[in-house]
């Protein structure tokens, strides 16, 4: 059985998560960013172990990304909404 849980990205901005993909690492995509997550020494993602690393200051998009070979792709939104 698994029990839920939720953490806090450091961040100057509220950030809605859109996608997760699982790669080596785990990869959270937002509306204002991308993030490479890693876990303890051993790899294990846990809820005293989860080391955020923020990558990308561009929101992913709405669209799911599309994983190929060992990396992943997807659209960035419209900056301009004008």
């Amino acid at each position: 059985m698994t029990t839920p849980s939720s953490s806090r990205l450091a961040s100057r901005l509220a950030q809605n998560v859109k996608h997760l993909v699982g790669l080596k690492q785990l990869v959270v995509l937002t509306d204002n960013g991308g993030w490479r997550v890693g876990g303890d020494q051993a790899g294990a993602l846990t809820p005293s172990a989860i080391n955020a690393d923020q990558e990308l200051y561009v929101g992913a998009a709405d669209p799911p990304p599309v994983i190929i070979g060992n990396a992943s792709s997807t659209s960035r939104r419209a900056l301009d909404r004008a």
